[in-house]
């Protein structure tokens, strides 16, 4: 749920649920803390998400539709949710797929740019914002040692399904299917009264195709087809090593390259 201080100055609080029928619009999912520095890529603020540009995967697309979710990625959840759809960005909520307790999966808003638990304020990291702003991303190759990121590879992996990702000035999707995931990974964080439960993109090394158009040639993991979707969310699987292979740069052949002018009617 919202939770909004009447208090003047305090912050908003927020906690992302599990999917239901009780949201009332996408904007009022939309995470925002008073009295703090937006994120880089926050919704509201343009100039900042034009600096991410040249930077890791800092933008999808999630044309999502509940039909689709449901078929794509086997849900039993089904209930009506006005979940965020568009260009999605860090510091934005986007919906994702995480194994509930009974290992069923389950569908929740979480905010862009993981935020671990043990985190706390400091000089250097003084709100969420300015944490989440370096954790939109994670490496695959290092995901089950850096400490932002190791507890939630072995214990919350999630899929955050998207229609297309963008760089460089073009959209990439796939061929043969119009709705996939990029491998993810959540936490919940508390610290008093302020709750968050946030997420990363796992990246991996650019395809032939991606790197063109990527100053540091890397890309989202990509994740197509239940086989893969099962062996992420695996809770049993904790060896980076037995997931080595969806690490690998998705086939540049099986995937669409649209430049964004040539979307814009």
């Amino acid at each position: 749920m919202l939770a909004r201080s009447r208090k003047s100055g305090s912050p908003m609080k927020r906690v992302a649920e599990p999917w239901n029928g009780n949201h009332r619009s996408s904007r009022q999912l939309w995470f925002q803390i008073r009295n703090v520095s937006r994120c880089a890529c926050s919704e509201v603020d343009f100039q900042c998400r034009q600096s991410h540009n040249a930077v890791m995967c800092h933008r999808f697309q999630a044309k999502l539709r509940l039909k689709a979710l449901v078929e794509e990625f086997a849900l039993t959840q089904q209930e009506t949710l006005p979940f965020p759809t568009g260009d999605r960005f860090p510091g934005s909520d986007v919906v994702a797929i995480h194994l509930d307790p009974d290992r069923e999966r389950q569908v929740k808003l979480l905010n862009w740019g993981l935020l671990p638990r043990w985190w706390k304020p400091s000089a250097k990291f003084h709100s969420p914002q300015s944490f989440q702003r370096m954790t939109f991303n994670s490496r695959s190759e290092t995901i089950h040692e850096k400490p932002s990121f190791r507890d939630a590879f072995k214990q919350r992996r999630a899929l955050i399904p998207v229609t297309a990702f963008y760089e460089g000035g073009h959209f990439f999707g796939l061929k043969d299917h119009e709705l996939f995931a990029l491998a993810g990974l959540w936490e919940s964080w508390q610290l008093g009264e302020d709750k968050l439960e946030t997420c990363t993109v796992v990246t991996t090394a650019a395809n032939p195709l991606v790197e063109q158009y990527h100053p540091r040639k890397r890309m989202p993991v990509i994740l197509s087809g239940e086989e893969s979707y099962a062996r992420w969310l695996d809770p049993d699987v904790k060896d980076r090593g037995r997931l080595e292979d969806l690490f690998i740069p998705f086939e540049e052949q099986l995937m669409t390259c649209v430049a964004e002018s040539d979307t814009v009617a």
